[in-house]
């Protein structure tokens, strides 16, 4: 992810769905935008708090296994000093992390560790 072999300005859309804090969420802008078109678009998804408080086992957590974790307000400004104007945001909602990726895991966690 951060040594690629495109050539500059080759894509319309770069994608990252849930995978460019493998090489850190500015690190990834910054080395990606040279492959971007002049009017491209780059979309990412990334962990980001929606509140400006939280339980301190949580914050320490998140902190631990990711230190780019940060809000969505400061993300978007990260976006903008790589040289991205922002579009669009938003954050799932729970039905979509409940329904979707808690209760199936849970479903089949059982299967999983037999």
């Amino acid at each position: 992810m951060d040594s690629l072999t495109f050539d500059e300005s080759s894509f319309d859309v770069i994608w990252s769905e849930g995978a460019i804090y493998n090489i850190g969420f500015k690190k990834g802008l910054s080395l990606w935008k040279k492959y971007l078109k002049y009017d491209g678009y780059i979309a990412v998804s990334e962990i980001s708090w929606l509140t400006d408080t939280r339980p301190d086992e949580i914050e320490q957590y998140w902190v631990n296994a990711y230190s780019e974790i940060d809000t969505i307000e400061n993300k978007l400004a990260v976006i903008e000093k790589c040289g991205y104007t922002p579009v669009a945001n938003f954050a799932l909602d729970d039905k979509c992390w409940i329904d979707n990726y808690y209760q199936p895991l849970l479903e089949n966690s059982e299967a999983f560790l037999i």
